[in-house]
Order: C-alpha cells, then structure tokens, then sequence
C-alpha cells in the first residue's frame, strides 16, 4: 500500500528529525535524511510521470540536500583526510546529506538507462552537479567524476539517434573534446600559480600539466582520451588520419602557449602517424614508405631553419629547433638502418634513404662544425650515388664520378679561401 508507507516512512523521518533535535545526537540525521527518500521516490510513482524520468526526478531532492548540508548544517569545517577524520565526518551534521544527495545522483543516472534521451539528461546534469560542487566546496577532486560524467553525455547523446555508422567515427566528436579539455585546463593553469613559482616535477613540462591542482584532472582526462581515441581511430584510414592530425595540432598549440619543446615532439609523433596511416591508405610498399620517412626527415631539418629565420619575430618558435633536429637525425637514421637489408631487393628506395640522411649529415656537420659527421654524411651520398648508377645501368661509371670529383674538390677550394680549411 502505497500511500500507508508514504505515511509510516513520513512519521518515521518526523520522529528521528525530532529526536536529533531533542537529544542533540547527530546521529539520528541519518535515519531523517535517508528515510525521507522513501516517500518521496513513492510520491512520484502515484504520479503520472513516465518510468524514464524517474531517475531525473530525484534532482529537486539532490539539491534540497545539497543545499541543506552546505548551507544550513555545514556550520564547521569538515576535517582534513587523515587521523581522526572519519570520526569527525560521521559526527559531522552535513555529511548525512551529501551521501544521500550524492547517492541519488548515482541511482539518478542507473534508473535513465531505460532511455537515451533520459540517460543524455542524467549525465549532463551530474556533470553540472560535480562541477559546482567543485566551485561550492573549493576541492578540484570534484573535476574528476565531473569530466567523466561530461564525457559520457557526449557518448550517450550518438546513441539517441545513431547513425549505424562504423563505431570509429565517435572519435571525431570526441577529438573536439579533447581539445575543449586541454583548454579548460590551460585556462585553470593560467588563473593559478604560474609553473616556475611552483616547481613539484623535475621536467618543466610536467609541471604545466599536473602542477597546479585544478588543471591537473583536464589534462589528465586529455591525455588518456588522446591515446584511447587515437587507439579506436587507428581502425580505419580516415579517422586515424583526421584524430592523429588534430592531436599534433594540439601539441603543436601548446607547444607555442608554454614555450615547451617537449610538446614539439609529441607533435612531430602525431605527424608521422598521419603520414604513415596515409602511405599506407594509399598501398605504398614498406620499403618506398621508409623512404619517404627519411626525406620528412630532411625536410623537418630544413622546416628548423626557416622557423630559425621566423623566431627572430616569433620568440615562441625557438623551442622548435631543437626538437626538429633531433627528430631529423633520428629519422633518417632510423630510415637509413631499416632500409640496409632491402637494398638487393628495391635499390631504389634504399639509394633514396642514405641521400636524404647524407644531404642531412653534410649540412648539420656544416652549420655545427661537426666535422667527423661530414664524413658519414659524404659516405652516404657517395654510396647513394653509386646505387644510382647500378640503378641506371651505368656502364662507364668513370664519366660520372671525374666530374663529381672535380666538383668536390672545387669545393674544397672555396671552403679554403673562406678560411674554412678544415672543413
């Protein structure tokens, strides 16, 4: 009977309200505050209310508790985690209220799964509850669940009218979430204390992202949703193209904002696996593949020294050159020892890989002095140069290789009026 437990229930939150006042016993708010429920969760199933919106319905309750405890029985501040602090929080004459309110938000979002729409409402709206809690109690450990809550909004928002669509396509929305994320929390690290005058990790960059308590939680959420929807992305062509170009995009804009080469890599990492998923959309054989990273290898060294010329402007742009040349080295070096072992097979590309990572060779050892390097460097092009001749059936090479020495040696003729003898 229905109405008799709304009455009994009722009586029953009466007595243990009354008893809590009378005996001074904080207590007896438990059994008031969460008996009060009861009557309140049968109240509406007399009602005319659909069955989906019985999870949404508990909102009215949520926040007459919230705003109970935080503004009515909230009077002394809640201990600090540690020794003692669970004695305190259970005599604590708030707490009864946030854990009902809390677990109804809870049982709110389990009783909408009967309907997207109604799941999409839920969600949102714990997302908005957890958010101002965090304003409210001035804890960014509230951002946590509300970030997780907010992105199950957006998941259950494409499953109110789903597309039928391959499931990778989510990623997409979820791209742009990522970037709104990494946003807020540059945001929130920009209000808070700046990095260098709070220096908890030995890498700069490190303290950017987790120094400051209230960016920490989006730039964690941002980073785990880039390697999980990068992941799903990776499962066709398109996706993993568009996913792996907005995160380099991303890295690459931060790396501007904070002036942190470390995100110059991660940008350069995306790059290549755009390029990569792309060669191999396209059906490019490994080997030709691995060519074609060598000379993104020499063109990353070659893209160092006009953003060298830039930055004299755009100050920014320094922490760049660095990055790029090291990924150019590590490229083309990388390129030049995978391809060794197909050079009976596809000559071709092998000749193309040892002349991309000699030209580089040749010119850092030109602009850093670094003379042995331009030894390898000459090695590399010699022998690319050979292969080009097997490659075109040369069957004088002699007529080739006397004007290219005499070239060199002009060269080095120019190199010693210039006083750069040594070189």
């Amino acid at each position: 009977n229905r109405e008799l437990a709304i009455g009994v229930y009722s009586a029953g939150v009466v007595l243990y309200a009354l008893s809590s006042f009378l005996f001074k016993e904080t207590l007896f708010y438990y059994p008031a505050a969460w008996l009060a429920a009861v009557p309140y969760y049968l109240a509406i199933t007399l009602t005319s209310l659909e069955t989906r919106w019985y999870g949404l319905a508990w909102l009215p309750l949520i926040l007459l508790y919230l705003g109970l405890g935080r503004f009515v029985f909230h009077k002394r501040p809640l201990a600090p985690l540690g020794k003692g602090f669970l004695a305190d929080w259970l005599t604590h004459p708030s707490v009864p209220f946030y854990l009902l309110a809390y677990g109804l938000s809870g049982s709110m979002i389990s009783l909408s799964y009967v309907s997207p729409l109604s799941l999409t409402l839920a969600f949102g709206i714990a997302s908005l509850l957890y958010f101002a809690s965090a304003y409210i109690f001035n804890n960014p450990a509230w951002i946590y669940p509300a970030l997780f809550t907010m992105h199950m909004t957006v998941l259950a928002y494409f499953t109110i009218n789903p597309s039928g669509g391959p499931v990778r396509y989510i990623t997409i929305p979820f791209l742009v979430m990522t970037w709104i994320t990494s946003l807020a929390g540059y945001f929130f690290e920009r209000a808070t204390l700046r990095t260098d005058e709070n220096r908890t990790y030995r890498f700069s960059f490190l303290n950017r992202l987790f120094a400051h308590a209230w960016a920490r939680p989006f730039f964690a959420f941002a980073i785990i949703e880039m390697l999980i929807w990068q992941s799903l992305a990776l499962t066709g062509y398109d996706t993993g193209i568009i996913v792996a170009s907005g995160n380099a995009l991303l890295l690459a804009l931060f790396s501007l904002l904070w002036t942190e080469g470390a995100f110059v890599y991660g940008a350069v990492a995306f790059s290549l696996l755009a390029v990569g998923v792309s060669l191999r959309q396209a059906g490019v054989a490994f080997d030709d593949s691995v060519a074609i990273y060598g000379g993104i290898g020499f063109g990353l060294y070659l893209l160092g020294r006009i953003l060298d010329r830039v930055s004299v402007r755009v100050k920014s742009l320094t922490v760049w050159l660095t990055p790029l040349t090291h990924a150019s080295v590590t490229l083309t070096a990388l390129a030049a020892l995978i391809n060794i072992p197909a050079i009976a097979k596809d000559m071709t590309a092998t000749a193309a890989t040892f002349a991309f990572a000699g030209a580089l060779y040749v010119a850092i050892a030109y602009r850093g002095r670094m003379y042995r390097l331009g030894y390898l460097g000459m090695a590399l092009l010699e022998l690319a140069w050979v292969l080009a001749l097997i490659i075109n059936d040369v069957e004088q090479p002699q007529w080739y290789a006397i004007p290219g020495g005499l070239y060199f040696i002009g060269l080095g003729y120019l190199e010693w009026r210039s006083n750069k003898s040594r070189y």
